[in-house]
């Protein structure tokens, strides 16, 4: 038997006005099916790994404060070097705790470095692996992400 799963909106979904051309709302209940969903997911995760904390301090002393709105998203990387092995580890670190941090809809998140041959250290290449919080069982996810090292800007291959 297949069963037909639909999925809620996350709250910032359902505060999107998707039809603004409209007077009225469409009804408030909309769902999802699981591809969409993984969109979303994926489209979240892009954003928070394209945002940049404005904590630049350490605030391990003050652990309340790591959820904070103000520590959404990576501490930034401009000065770390593609190059270097221990430079592409805390980045990879960072990624899994950001994610962690700020994804609900996902658990065990495992992030794995690649380096490409082809493009040297202009990009490095992330493989996201986790599971996406769902009902009745957890979905296995994996994204690809890339950074462009030049521009310190992550995209997620859909």
């Amino acid at each position: 038997m297949i069963l037909h799963r639909i999925f809620r909106p996350s709250v910032l979904d359902r505060l999107f006005d998707d039809f603004p051309q409209e007077g009225t709302e469409r009804t408030s209940d909309r769902r999802y099916e699981l591809a969409h969903f993984r969109w979303t997911v994926r489209r979240d995760v892009e954003d928070i790994l394209n945002s940049r904390s404005a904590l630049a301090l350490d605030i391990s002393q003050w652990p309340e404060l790591e959820k904070s709105p103000l520590n959404y998203g990576l501490p930034d990387c401009s000065n770390l070097s593609a190059a270097n092995a221990e430079d592409r580890e805390w980045i990879r670190q960072h990624i899994e705790r950001v994610i962690d941090l700020f994804e609900p809809r996902l658990r065990q998140v495992r992030v794995q470095i690649h380096l490409d041959e082809k493009t040297g250290i202009s990009q490095m290449i992330f493989r996201i692996e986790a599971l996406l919080d769902v009902e009745p069982s957890p979905e296995p996810v994996v994204f690809d992400a890339v950074l462009d090292v030049s521009t310190q800007l992550y995209r997620i291959d859909r």
